[in-house]
């Protein structure tokens, strides 16, 4: 093993201080990095700059060094989760609507999953259970895993079967067990997505199916905004994917992609006013009626974008057991 240069251990020891850790690439175990840009946290603030790399060798690209996954709770404000709480049944069916209409849109695939015969469910980082109602509404045996107390805590709320906050691996489930998985804008988020995704391979049927969906770094309109753009989310993102590398992963675990989408990003006024407001975009516009309606204004013009090709931020993938490697 080759030692490291004296500047890069001198590096090292004040990133640990601050309960950071270095890493190398979750794809190819390489450790062979270009800097794609430095990224504040726009939610919280400070002086921390964040470095964005890129694998030279497979091309993914992550957060690094990033925070250990004990200090990743520091980076998550007490009222994190208020914006994952619901409203009754009208604003739910009100909403359930909007969200069809715009799937539509943008070019999604999920509905191709909600319209499966209901099986068994397990969504992984589940959150405060919204997605995971929708699906027991249809007729599905719900399961969920979050890594958080307090979105764990709303989802059994709701009268959801969640496991205790932890990682997926931690549920302990049973082997072959679940029809379907869902990883819903969740992967970017874990420390170890590479092992998660082995042990979602693990628990789901050999006939069963598991839908990712995740921001992608590769649009022109996110390479514009870089650390502005809502799919970056310093430093709780901790990998930003590409349609290369996202599919590049599920193989690794043993997946054959069925069907890869790019869907545009509705977030486009959203992602100016925080670069015109330098990354303080939840201060000027922190009622949540306002940020919904700067949403909502975004939605016309990242359509627009997304259908000259500028502006497909996000991706979505369906996969199966690759059946033929293991």
């Amino acid at each position: 093993m080759s030692v490291a240069p004296p500047i890069l251990l001198a590096e090292a020891a004040p990133a640990e201080t601050r309960g950071l850790e270095s890493v190398v690439c979750e794809l190819c175990g390489a450790d062979d990095t270009r800097l794609l840009f430095h990224a504040r946290d726009t939610l919280l603030g400070g002086a921390e700059r964040y470095r964005i790399v890129q694998c030279r060798r497979c091309g993914l690209a992550y957060l690094n060094p990033r925070p250990t996954r004990l200090a990743m709770a520091e980076h998550y404000p007490a009222d994190y989760f208020n914006e994952l709480g619901g409203g009754g049944v009208a604003a739910s069916s009100v909403r359930r609507v909007f969200k069809g209409v715009l799937t539509r849109l943008t070019g999604g695939i999920a509905p191709k999953v909600e319209r499966l015969a209901p099986g068994r469910l397990l969504d992984v980082g589940c959150g405060d259970g919204r997605y995971l109602a929708f699906f027991r509404d249809l007729g599905w045996e719900a399961h969920g895993t979050d890594p958080s107390p307090v979105a764990v805590e709303r989802a059994r709320t709701r009268g959801l079967n969640v496991a205790l906050p932890g990682e997926l691996a931690e549920a302990a489930y049973p082997e072959r067990h679940f029809d379907l998985v869902i990883l819903r804008y969740t992967i970017e988020n874990m420390h170890h997505p590479l092992a998660t995704l082995q042990e979602v391979r693990r628990v789901l049927k050999d006939d069963g199916a598991v839908f990712v969906s995740a921001p992608s770094i590769s649009s022109p309109v996110a390479r514009v905004f870089r650390h502005y753009c809502a799919y970056v989310e310093a430093p709780r993102h901790l990998y930003f994917f590409s349609p290369a590398t996202l599919p590049a992963l599920l193989t690794r675990a043993g997946f054959r992609v069925v069907e890869l989408a790019r869907v545009a990003w509705p977030s486009l006024v959203r992602d100016v006013v925080n670069r015109l407001t330098a990354g303080r975009y939840r201060q000027f516009l922190a009622r949540r009626w306002v940020s919904r309606a700067v949403w909502l204004a975004g939605v016309p013009p990242s359509l627009l974008l997304a259908y000259v090709g500028l502006n497909r931020g996000n991706l979505e993938v369906i996969a199966e057991k690759d059946r033929g490697e293991r």
